[in-house]
């Protein structure tokens, strides 16, 4: 049990790297080349594996807040952050966002439609 631990420990260490290469050859000596689908898929999954054990690792809000910090530094972390709030919400949470988004592109689209008008009158 302590190997598994200690195993799971590595492999969330390589999946922070930055070099993607990197992180694809140690994982594959880490966990052997047998286990190369499995490997894919941490590849695959490796920005929403770190971000989202640390997140749920934080022993605090100040320690949360930072890691979002970080998530917004980054276009995957953002994706990520977006796809939780997106999860977290309800229904009706999800539908109000969506009037306000659409009524701020329509109100954006009038003003435009406005300023074309007074343009051509002038």
């Amino acid at each position: 049990d302590n190997d598994a631990v200690k195993m799971a420990g590595e492999v969330m260490g390589i999946l922070r790297s930055a070099d993607e290469r990197d992180v694809e050859n140690r994982l594959v000596i880490l966990l052997d080349y047998d286990k190369f689908d499995f490997i894919k898929v941490l590849l695959r999954n490796r920005f929403a594996i770190d971000f989202c054990s640390r997140l749920l690792q934080a022993q605090d809000e100040a320690e949360k807040g930072a890691i979002q910090a970080e998530m917004r530094a980054t276009p995957h972390g953002q994706a990520i952050l977006e796809a939780l709030e997106h999860t977290h919400k309800t229904e009706g949470e999800r539908k109000r966002d969506m009037e306000r988004r659409l009524r701020k592109e329509l109100k954006g689209l009038k003003s435009k439609d406005g300023v074309a008008d007074g343009g051509g009158a002038a």
